[in-house]
């Protein structure tokens, strides 16, 4: 064999690796795009919690406040969001001060206790999807999906104040406001903390090519998902989460609501 014949075969075993690394790439990327089924084109509008406001010295301007947990969801949404749909921008909004209808892709992000929209957001989803009926109660610990799961007086376990866990709820399916427009997302934790590791699972472990295949195997097509998590926190940060409880549901209309705001 001729030094060219050998530089030759080395160089076709050398692609061997690259290839498989971009099969890999790509298949990733396909099985996130379809679980995420965002459209091609528009924005993403991300409404948060809003926990209060501040005015300006003037006193004419009002600043709103969002918290610790919402902050770190819309990194796990912005980061998916980068490496799956890198044209498709990013529209964030106070749940207090909606900016445009929300007629497209939609990710809600914090519970009915502090969002107007989430409160609105799960109505739809319970309307829409049969046999969902989620509630989220944050002001008494509890979170029920129908009559299978049901947890009551929740415990976070809070030391000075910020919990060392939290339960969540991933609500996956159309957007409620514009069921034939747009996709529909929802993380809520008992705590603004629940909040961000619900985000962590829906936007990075359940798009893993291994990790979250089971996940999206249950989600047919039209179909929704109910997600209870569980998270454990050590200072502010997430030291482990775990999907606890995987509901798909049925959708039996697509109504819904004609818009929001």
């Amino acid at each position: 064999m001729s030094l060219g014949d050998l530089l030759n075969l080395f160089g076709a075993l050398g692609t061997v690796p690259v290839l498989i690394a971009a099969r890999h790439l790509v298949s990733s990327v396909t099985h996130a795009r379809r679980f995420l089924s965002f459209s091609r084109s528009g924005a993403v509008d991300v409404v948060v919690s809003t926990s209060g406001f501040s005015k300006s010295p003037g006193g004419t301007a009002r600043s709103y406040k969002t918290n610790y947990g919402e902050v770190m969801a819309i990194a796990w949404v912005a980061k998916a969001l980068g490496r799956y749909y890198r044209q498709k921008p990013l529209s964030i909004h106070m749940s207090e001060r909606v900016a445009h209808t929300l007629h497209g892709d939609l990710v809600v992000l914090g519970g009915p206790l502090f969002n107007s929209c989430a409160a609105d957001f799960l109505r739809g989803f319970n309307e829409m999807y049969a046999g969902s009926d989620v509630r989220i109660d944050a002001a008494n610990g509890a979170i029920a999906v129908g009559t299978e799961f049901r947890v009551d007086d929740y415990d976070l376990r809070r030391v000075t104040g910020v919990p060392t866990r939290d339960l969540a709820v991933i609500l996956v399916g159309r957007n409620p406001f514009a069921p034939k427009m747009g996709r529909g997302f929802l993380c809520a934790g008992l705590s603004t903390y629940g909040t961000a590791a619900a985000a962590e699972i829906l936007f990075h472990t359940l798009l893993g090519r291994r990790q979250g295949r089971d996940v999206r195997r249950s989600l047919g097509r039209g179909d929704g998902l109910v997600i209870v998590v569980s998270a454990t926190f050590t200072g502010q940060q997430c030291s482990h989460c775990q999907i606890e409880y995987v509901h798909p549901v049925a959708q039996a209309s697509v109504a819904g609501r004609n818009s929001y705001p």
